[in-house]
């Protein structure tokens, strides 16, 4: 009897772990679930184009955790990808334009599929067309970029899958806010040089 007892206290100890443990995961996934839910809420805050770059370097930063970064646009017309800004890399720096289907970035922007180095990202990457993840951004079929993740602030060795899941979903947001910026910035331009057109007519 004293060993039933004994081996029951040890499950009940092995059980009462087990859903300690839960609590930890389901924490973390609520934890989770309210940076991409404030991610995404920030990254629709505005119509600026400026500003719109500016709060996906941020949620970049914040939420991903990423040290060094690249946004590259994609131009219909040249088909190719332009650096357009980023963290960690030196002022000077000078980004060659990527063709399409050329390179890490190049192949990402043709498959319109996620990358993700296979091997240790501990160290990162100092190569342009290296980087550890290249997101593609992609709205209603349309390229409209590439973000480019070249180091992390915590040197994991490998990605977990929440990460997978953050930069999935900040792919599709940060593809709608530029789209949505963009659009914006060109409607906008245009309203204004109808109102310019207008009140030289009306003088």
């Amino acid at each position: 009897k004293q060993d039933d007892a004994l081996r029951r206290i040890g499950e009940l100890e092995q059980e009462n772990l087990d859903f300690a443990n839960q609590l930890v995961q389901v924490e973390d996934v609520n934890n989770n679930l309210t940076n991409l839910y404030i991610a995404s809420s920030r990254l629709h805050s505005t119509l600026d184009r400026s500003e719109t770059l500016e709060i996906i370097k941020e949620v970049v930063i914040n939420f991903v955790g990423a040290e060094k970064f690249a946004v590259f646009l994609f131009d219909k017309k040249t088909k190719t990808l332009s650096f357009e800004t980023g963290e960690g890399f030196e002022e000077n720096e000078n980004f060659a334009d990527i063709p399409l289907g050329k390179g890490v970035l190049g192949e990402t922007a043709a498959s319109t599929e996620n990358y993700f180095h296979k091997g240790s990202i501990a160290d990162g990457s100092d190569d342009i067309d290296a980087p550890i993840v290249a997101i593609p951004l992609i709205i209603h079929e349309q390229m409209i970029g590439i973000l480019a993740i070249y180091r992390l602030f915590i040197h994991k060795e490998q990605l977990e899958t929440i990460d997978y899941q953050l930069f999935s979903m900040l792919g599709e947001h940060a593809a709608s806010a530029l789209f949505s910026s963009t659009l914006y910035g060109h409607s906008e331009r245009k309203r204004q040089t109808y109102q310019g057109f207008v009140d030289l007519l009306l003088k």
